[in-house]
């Protein structure tokens, strides 16, 4: 059977390899390949004066695989001494791996107190964030998608702190799908999904998998059922992506 990919066949290798042993067709449709900005003196520049940042908020994956990939450029990654707050659990794991540690900012404020002492997670939206961990004289270093700031970077900047935005990732033109559909849809981040049903909504009758409980919870708010990976591994995305194709 077919199974649909969002990732180039460079990026999803491990993953097509693993359904081809089992008789699959893996189609490869990326719709969100990304780029560094057309014009990035901006994001070398901040690589390169990192060192100045005590808080460095990203607002996706892209955007820390970029920097991470500036500062190796500039050579300035060991000298990172900045806090990280990120917009989701995705992508404060993918801070993570990268070898920092990042708080994870709720979309909306309620009456839970801001806790400093939490390196996971911040009970607060960006607002209270604003006031309630950033310091007056902090520089505040905001890495975000090339088409233009976050929603959230105005209440920053209406906040504590001195905020430098920079663009540090481009969206790439999405891909086409030639022939039928696949039989199964494959989705390992939020983003992928989202791009998938913007304009299609009769797809949300495909069989979906979501790689881990991160990327289901925004599959499901978008009204899309699917099947959730133990976790956002390609051994377990793989395995449940078999067990929706058994039982087609």
């Amino acid at each position: 059977m077919r199974v649909l990919l969002l990732k180039s066949p460079e990026a999803s290798r491990a993953l097509s390899a693993l359904l081809e042993e089992e008789g699959h067709e893996p189609v490869h449709l990326p719709l969100l390949e990304v780029a560094w900005p057309d014009d990035p003196r901006g994001l070398r520049s901040v690589a390169e004066h990192v060192g100045r940042f005590a808080w460095i908020i990203v607002d996706s994956a892209e955007a820390v695989r970029a920097f991470r990939e500036a500062l190796d450029m500039a050579g300035t990654r060991s000298i990172i001494t900045a806090q990280w707050l990120a917009p989701d659990q995705s992508t404060s794991k993918v801070v993570e791996r990268h070898g920092w540690v990042a708080r994870v900012v709720e979309d909306q404020p309620h009456d839970g107190a801001c806790d400093p002492s939490d390196p996971h997670h911040t009970h607060s939206g960006w607002g209270a964030i604003a006031q309630g961990l950033i310091a007056t004289d902090d520089e505040v270093l905001v890495l975000h998608e090339a088409a233009g700031e976050p929603w959230w970077v105005g209440a920053l900047r209406e906040g504590r702190g001195r905020i430098v935005a920079a663009r540090a990732w481009a969206r790439r033109p999405p891909a086409s799908l030639d022939g039928p559909w696949p039989e199964v849809v494959v989705v390992e981040s939020a983003l992928d999904g989202e791009a998938l049903l913007d304009g299609r909504p009769h797809l949300k009758s495909a069989r979906f998998v979501a790689a881990g409980p991160s990327v289901a919870g925004a599959l499901q708010a978008l009204g899309v059922a699917c099947e959730v990976a133990r976790a956002p591994t390609t051994q377990a995305v793989f395995e449940a992506a078999v067990s929706v194709l058994d039982s087609q």
